[in-house]
């Protein structure tokens, strides 16, 4: 069973990390500015002794997917496809708490929180444009920068504190 839970997360990890050819366009990948719709980053404080993999494992696979849904929304420019879009992952209303999750999970390591609050803004422009805000794609394009592939990498700290905790 530990070897089929390693797998799982192995699995999500490359997900996270593996390049994404096809979505990806030149450019620096930075973001120049935040979107001023963006709320601010949860504090949530980490969990004390070791990691709960069983809790990381019960988030892991659909904040993958949200993340990389949410990175490719910037694709799209009008927002009323964005439903659409995310009608399949119930409109990326778990993201937050996801997050959340793993922030309490992996807190410890300020590479993961770094990680986990660009995700965290991210998500809130996204769901600003799932909301009607007809400025959320260029907000998102903004944010996340014109690199798909690079901002799907900077979920790469999750992958490491992971193997480092034995997940």
């Amino acid at each position: 069973m530990r070897l089929r839970s390693r797998s799982l997360l192995v699995a999500v990890a490359v997900a996270l990390v593996v390049p994404l050819g096809a979505c990806s366009s030149s450019g620096s990948g930075k973001a120049t500015a935040t979107a001023t719709t963006a709320k601010p980053p949860a504090t949530v404080a980490p969990a004390a002794g070791p990691v709960d993999c069983a809790a990381v494992q019960a988030v892991l696979g659909t904040m993958a997917v949200n993340w990389q849904v949410i990175v490719q929304l910037q694709k799209e420019p009008d927002v009323k496809q964005w439903t659409v879009r995310t009608q399949s992952i119930n409109g990326l209303k778990g993201f937050a708490g996801e997050l959340d999750a793993l922030q309490a999970q992996l807190g410890r390591d300020a590479a993961v929180v770094e990680a986990l609050t660009y995700m965290r803004g991210a998500g809130a422009i996204a769901l600003n444009g799932l909301g009607g805000d007809v400025n959320a794609p260029k907000d998102l394009a903004t944010y996340l920068g014109t690199d798909m592939q690079a901002a799907m990498t900077r979920a790469a700290p999750i992958a490491q504190a992971l193997a480092t905790a034995g997940c």
